[in-house]
């Protein structure tokens, strides 16, 4: 169809005098347009009380709209013969100004759905009357005549793109689109919005709204906030498919291995380098997913601690893997190592209750949270706060596991001020540290892991290994 609406909205005043007059209650609105609100109409109708209605309302007959849409009796179109496409505004100032007449001009032409919603849209859009809602609304309502954005674009005269843009504001929550058409909310960022998907939007904006305005970056206020939810989202996702794929492959996954395996659970992990295909035992196996910045992580653990007797003998007492004879082999290497390190970390345990529970200086304690403050985040496993609880006596049960709600006991012991509160920063800091060493090499310590193991030997009476000592880097500042 084409569609000819300039002689309908280009806003030229046209010479009344000729053209037909008829009262106000002859003229109905029409049911589909866009404009759902007439606004204020005060001034409007005091300048048509004085000058009566100088424009001519644009009109189809109801003889012709009813014949163009047959399903339009039922639409409460009133007693009028006349249904009115351009002019809903000066024709409701005119009944309230008590206008006998107001002159029409007759477009039998756009009595289709299509013709009449286009020139609607074009005499609101041209003259910036419409909100952005109320646009997206008129143009998807061109769309369900059969329109395309293309032929949107065309007959109402903005580019595809903008078609498209305002077609996506529909796709809003209605708290999202109250707020769009109060100003709230701009287009731009609720098109930002829409880049989340569809089931985060309303939650998106709900939070956004509630959150305290420093938390707002003041140039961007929402997009920020965007694309941290969908950096989390990708991140969840990442996570559901390496926990789906973990537990396909027969292996349990908890979120927290110490309340399966106890707070000794480090003594039960896999090597870091272990992946899925090397797992012999699935039924005998946990797994934990950790973030990481690179993404998600497996870490595996036996349900068993292994010891040597684990090793079958022609693997442990006859040498090398490639059949040598002068020296254990590469896989006996790695157990002794597996060993030593869960024996050096069950002692560097032992060692931060000593320092916790022993004298506590000042200069001491701030060492200690100066590396948690000035240095990097602390990356510590699910038991910090058990190791915390436990290294400050927390009550524990018959098996000498932390009871619950540690959190809520630590900071009832932190409220009690003075070497108490000390005592819980210090050991809160202690058991991210150790959640970060526990299954580094010393050679891959950063300077603040080595700061936290020099204190451990200072303070809390832990003796470093040959091992350790040897492979430990330098530390740039003295303790």
């Amino acid at each position: 169809m084409t569609i000819n609406p300039v002689a309908a909205t280009d806003g030229t005043v046209q010479p009344t005098a000729d053209l037909p007059a008829v009262h106000p209650a002859e003229v109905t609105a029409h049911p589909h347009n866009p404009r759902r609100h007439l606004g204020d109409l005060t001034e409007l109708t005091a300048s048509v009380a004085e000058h009566g209605v100088v424009q001519p309302l644009t009109v189809v007959s109801i003889d012709a709209y009813l014949t163009a849409n047959p399903d339009a009796a039922d639409q409460g179109l009133g007693v009028g013969n006349w249904v009115v496409v351009c002019g809903h505004r000066r024709l409701e100032a005119a009944d309230r100004a008590g206008l006998d007449t107001v002159p029409i001009i007759v477009r039998d032409d756009l009595a289709p759905a299509q013709a009449a919603l286009a020139v609607m849209l074009i005499e609101n859009m041209q003259r910036a009357d419409l909100s952005p809602i109320e646009e997206a609304e008129g143009m998807a309502a061109l769309r369900d005549t059969g329109l395309s954005e293309r032929e949107i674009a065309a007959v109402t005269g903005v580019s595809p793109g903008q078609v498209n843009k305002r077609l996506k504001l529909l796709k809003l929550p209605d708290t999202a689109r109250a707020a769009l058409e109060s100003r709230e909310l701009t287009v731009a960022a609720a098109l930002k919005l829409l880049e989340l998907p569809k089931g985060e939007v309303a939650a998106a904006w709900d939070a956004w709204r509630t959150a305290p305005a420093n938390d707002r970056d003041k140039a961007d206020p929402i997009g920020p906030w965007v694309e941290a939810r969908k950096t989390r989202i990708a991140t969840d996702k990442a996570v559901a498919t390496l926990r789906q794929t973990v537990e396909a492959a027969g292996i349990e996954v908890v979120d927290n291995p110490a309340t399966v395996l106890g707070w000794e659970y480090h003594r039960h992990r896999l090597p870091d380098e272990t992946t899925l295909d090397q797992i012999a035992s699935p039924a005998d196996t946990l797994a934990t997913i950790y973030n990481r910045t690179s993404g998600p992580v497996a870490a595996y653990f036996s349900r068993t601690i292994p010891l040597p007797a684990d090793v079958e003998d022609d693997e442990t007492d006859e040498g090398a893997s490639d059949g040598s004879t002068d020296g254990p082999s590469v896989w006996e290497q790695h157990r002794q190592a597996q060993v030593s390190g869960h024996a050096a970390a069950a002692e560097r345990d032992a060692a931060c209750a000593r320092l916790v529970a022993g004298e506590l200086p000042a200069d001491l304690v701030l060492d200690i949270l100066s590396d948690a403050v000035c240095g990097e985040a602390p990356v510590g496993g699910h038991d910090s706060l058990d190791d915390a609880a436990r290294w400050c006596g927390a009550p524990t049960d018959d098996e000498g596991e932390p009871l619950d709600a540690l959190e809520d006991w630590l900071v009832a012991q932190g409220d009690t001020g003075g070497q108490a509160r000390h005592r819980v920063a210090v050991a809160l800091v202690l058991a991210d540290l150790e959640g970060e060493i526990r299954y580094v090499r010393p050679g891959d310590w950063t300077s603040r892991d080595v700061r936290h193991v020099r204190r451990l030997v200072a303070h809390g009476g832990y003796e470093l290994a040959e091992w350790e000592r040897l492979g430990m880097p330098d530390d740039p500042r003295p303790l």
